[in-house]
C-alpha cells in the first residue's frame, strides 16, 4: 500500500509553525488582518494534521519498521502526533467559535499556541529520526551508514578527488573555499 504520510505531513506543521508566528505579530502589532491571517492558518493547519495524522497511522500499519528501536520510536511519535492534533484542533475551534467570548484568556490561547509549536517540533524530530536515523519507510534499510575509516570522499564534475582528500573543485573548475573532507 502506498504511503501518503510524507506527501501531507509538511504542510499543517508549516501552517501551524506559521500561526504561532503569526499571533506573535498580532500581539505586537495588533493588526487585524494578522489575526485572520493567523486563524486561516491554525484552522487549516488543524485540518491538516489530522489528515497527516490519519496516513501517519495507516503507515504505522503498513510500513516495516523492524529495525532495533524503530517500533517503539514510531509509537512515541504517534502518540505525540495524537496530542498534537488534538491540541490543534482544540485550538481552531476556541478561536473559530470561542475566541470573541473569552476575549480575556487571550493568553491561554497564546500559550496553547506555543505548547501546539513544542509539540509539532518533537514529534517532527522525532520522524526524522524515524526516517533518517532508523530508515522506516526508505528502501534498504538504515539511511545513514558509517562512513569509512578515515572518513567520506566525494567529487564533483567526474574529476578525481585531490589524493590526500583535503579538497575539491566545484563543476566549474573552482575550488571550493572552506569546503574539505
Amino acid at each position: 500500500m502506498l504511503n501518503w504520510h510524507p506527501l501531507f505531513v509538511h504542510y499543517p506543521i508549516a501552517l501551524l509553525t506559521s500561526a504561532v508566528f503569526l499571533e506573535v505579530l498580532w500581539l505586537v502589532f495588533r493588526k487585524e488582518s494578522l489575526r485572520h491571517a493567523m486563524m486561516a492558518a491554525l484552522v487549516l493547519g488543524a485540518v491538516g494534521v489530522v489528515i497527516a495524522t490519519a496516513t501517519g497511522l495507516q503507515a504505522e500499519a503498513t510500513v516495516p519498521h523492524e529495525v532495533p528501536g524503530g517500533h517503539e520510536l514510531m509509537e512515541t511519535h504517534g502518540r505525540f502526533a495524537l496530542i498534537s492534533s488534538a491540541l490543534a484542533v482544540v485550538l481552531a475551534v476556541w478561536q473559530l467559535w470561542l475566541a470573541q467570548r473569552f476575549v480575556r484568556l487571550r493568553a491561554v490561547f497564546a500559550v496553547g499556541l506555543l505548547a501546539l509549536l513544542g509539540l509539532i517540533s518533537y514529534t517532527g524530530y522525532l520522524g526524522g529520526d524515524l526516517v533518517y536515523r532508523c530508515g522506516v519507510g526508505g528502501k534498504g534499510g538504515l539511511a545513514f551508514q558509517a562512513a569509512p575509516e578515515g572518513g567520506h570522499h566525494h567529487h564533483h564534475g567526474g574529476e578525481p578527488a585531490e589524493e590526500d582528500g583535503s579538497h575539491h573543485d566545484d563543476d566549474n573548475g573552482a575550488a571550493e573555499p572552506g569546503h574539505q573532507h
